[in-house]
């Protein structure tokens, strides 16, 4: 299947007390007069630099005090004390755009991460150093930063799904050897288990969750094939039932529930045609697929976003050939159609596409290359602007929204930072503060 340093911000912060003779006044004095999130001439970053590195997100200081005396002074003069209080560059947490934040345990592309009930989030599988499919897991903790292992999988997966559950567990579906295997994690004993199993092998399918609890699985691949089938998964019986055909079978599409209960796939490939330019509705009362129109041109690899009134916006992707698209389009459920084209900053495929809580979406990498750039689409101008970018370029990583209003950012190939093999695999994380 087709998948294809940190620039530290140098801020010190000196503060001088000197203690003259008797009836001479303390005085303190700052030489650049910044604070912590302005450069030194006090203007705010732009968004090419990078943010400054930090290990978690609490920054630290150090003081020294040392005592001098004037030679210039009178001999029973007071000596002067002087306190230097420097605020190191990697503690300082810059407060907008990109910061370091903890490394993963085992650097990883192609992986799912989902937020758990308890704000921690579940990173699995992927492909690891080695460029092989990883079956471990692992959890990353807001409030410290860090990445530590949790329970590992039954079967090693890259291009899976990843889908919370009204029950808190999360069910992980396909991407495995063999794919159409499904597990359960369950975040109070950290471990995975098996539950049924579909009807039809799927990598590079979508999951999405139903609201009646059910988890839609549409499309996808196998070996040799590609799905135009789709499954639902029922959490109370922990079984798959045929839930239709769709109109072709697509594979590296997106999918997103929509306001009325309906779901909207959109895009992806197939192996007779190629990159595919339709759309489909689905109806769980009915258990039917529908035409929904196209988008133009037909893109794979591509993101599906729904905004805060309802409309989905659709961007990017991986066009004909080696081709990359550099626009999106709204699609309206009221009238059933894409709107116009809008062009992106950037053109971006296997990229992240993230609602903030503004309503603004944030879209993050992707290729050509590894790209470092961010950019931002305000559904209120319905326009792209760019934003600050990342301290590693990436593709095939995954940006979470986390409770705080930040977002995750993590793994994915890249070319900075090469695994086992030369499999440009990277353990870093960075998070997005809006």
């Amino acid at each position: 299947m087709s998948r294809p340093r940190f620039a530290t911000i140098g801020l010190s912060l000196i503060l001088v007390a000197a203690t003259a003779v008797a009836g001479c006044t303390s005085s303190a004095a700052s030489p650049s007069g910044s604070s912590p999130g302005e450069t030194a001439s006090g203007a705010e970053p732009s968004a090419s630099e990078s943010p400054a590195e930090i290990p978690t997100e609490t920054a630290t200081t150090e003081a020294t005090a040392t005592a001098t005396a004037d030679p210039t002074a009178a001999p029973d003069a007071t000596p002067t004390s002087s306190l230097a209080i420097i605020i190191k560059p990697s503690a300082i947490l810059k407060p907008h755009g990109f910061n370091k934040t903890g490394d993963l345990v085992l650097a990883r592309g192609g992986h799912t991460a989902t937020l758990l009930h308890n704000g921690l989030v579940l990173i699995a599988g992927g492909a690891g150093p080695a460029g092989m499919p990883l079956d471990m897991a692992e959890l990353y903790d807001p409030t410290t930063g860090t990445f530590y292992q949790t329970g590992s999988m039954h079967y090693a997966r890259f291009h899976h799904t990843a889908t919370l559950l009204d029950n808190g567990k999360v069910l992980i579906v396909g991407g495995g050897y063999p794919s159409h295997t499904a597990e359960l994690y369950d975040p109070t004993t950290g471990t995975f288990t098996m539950t049924g199993s579909m009807s039809f092998d799927r990598e590079g399918h979508t999951a999405v969750k139903l609201p009646n609890g059910k988890v839609l699985m549409v499309g996808g691949g196998g070996d040799y094939s590609t799905a135009n089938t789709a499954e639902t998964y029922d959490p109370a019986t922990g079984h798959f039932t045929f839930a239709g055909h769709l109109g072709i079978p697509r594979v590296d599409h997106s999918a997103v529930l929509l306001t009325n209960g309906q779901v909207l796939i959109v895009g992806g490939r197939q192996s007779t045609t190629g990159v595919i330019a339709s759309a489909e509705l689905y109806n769980p009362a009915a258990v039917l697929f529908s035409f929904a129109g196209t988008v133009a041109p037909g893109r794979r690899d591509l993101t599906a976003t729904l905004l805060a009134n309802g409309r989905v916006l659709v961007g990017g992707g991986c066009g004909t050939g080696t081709s990359h698209v550099g626009n999106a389009q709204v699609y309206n459920p009221s009238t059933g159609a894409f709107g116009s084209s809008t062009t992106m900053v950037v053109a971006r495929c296997q990229y992240t596409a993230t609602r903030l809580n503004n309503g603004k979406v944030l879209m993050t990498g992707g290729s050509p290359g590894y790209q470092k750039t961010a950019e931002l689409y305000d559904p209120a101008t319905g326009t792209f602007t760019a934003t600050y970018s990342m301290a590693v370029g990436r593709l095939d990583h995954t940006a979470t929204l986390l409770p705080n209003g930040r977002v995750l950012i993590v793994g994915g190939l890249s070319d900075e930072e090469q695994g086992q093999f030369g499999s440009p695999v990277t353990p870093s994380a960075e998070l997005y503060t809006p």
